[in-house]
């Protein structure tokens, strides 16, 4: 009997002790914490729409001389430039450039040879604009001008924000805010408190589609009307 209250008096012993060191050893991990502070990543997204729109459209002729395919070509911007009016795009909104022409030759087996097969004239036309609606309905009907005998390459329209500066400070700030939330949960777990923050950095903040959670190191989405600006941040907070 003896014995055995040697052994259960023992074994509280040696629980009591291992409870008073974990606590010890949790008590100095915050300590060593808060004199390194303990860093967490953030992130923040937050919707947004694009309000300009650029176009371009790349014209060429290949014809027997000079003045045929460079007049060819400027026929074919008078007739896009019209078409794109009638689909409610402001003149001032139309920027073109001027004609390059360059001499065509035939090649044999890879090698160049002195017989002209005529020249080449091109140009483009640059649309940016504010009605992005316009220029979505003209590029998706646009099949109805090219029919007539027009050459030309046709991009898709590219979105952008005129805000983005404006929208940086706001999602940088939301990311922040994250991270602090972050650095609470993980802190809470062994009675620290998180303080003020020590240092912070920010990556390039991205503009994705809507859908994508991240994107690549800097990346700007041109394809979508609505988009998500998104930022990373990481940030070393003092903990008490």
């Amino acid at each position: 009997m003896t014995f055995l209250k040697s052994t259960v008096i023992s074994s509280v012993l040696i629980f009591s002790l291992a409870v008073f060191g974990g606590l010890w050893f949790v008590g100095s991990g915050i300590e060593a914490r808060n004199a390194k502070g303990i860093t967490v990543t953030g992130s923040a997204q937050i919707p947004a729409t694009a309000d300009v729109v650029v176009w371009n459209i790349y014209l060429n002729a290949q014809l027997p001389t000079i003045p045929e395919a460079v007049n060819k070509v400027e026929d074919d911007k008078r007739a896009i430039v019209e078409y794109l009016i009638q689909k409610g795009i402001d003149e001032k909104d139309i920027s073109m450039g001027g004609i390059s022409t360059f001499r065509v030759v035939e090649y044999v087996d890879g090698n160049q040879t002195n017989n002209v097969l005529g020249y080449e004239a091109s140009s483009n036309i640059r649309v940016r604009s504010e009605n992005i609606d316009n220029v979505i309905t003209a590029n998706q009907d646009i099949a109805q001008v090219l029919q007539t005998g027009i050459n030309a390459g046709v991009n898709a329209p590219e979105f952008y924000l005129s805000n983005l500066k404006d929208l940086r400070p706001e999602v940088i700030q939301a990311a922040v805010e994250d991270a602090k939330v972050r650095a609470e949960a993980m802190v809470a777990g062994v009675g620290g408190i998180v303080g003020e923050p020590i240092s912070a950095s920010t990556g390039s903040v991205e503009v994705n589609p809507p859908d994508v959670i991240e994107g690549g190191y800097g990346s700007y989405d041109t394809s979508t009307v609505e988009k998500s600006v998104r930022a990373v941040v990481s940030v070393t907070f003092s903990i008490k």
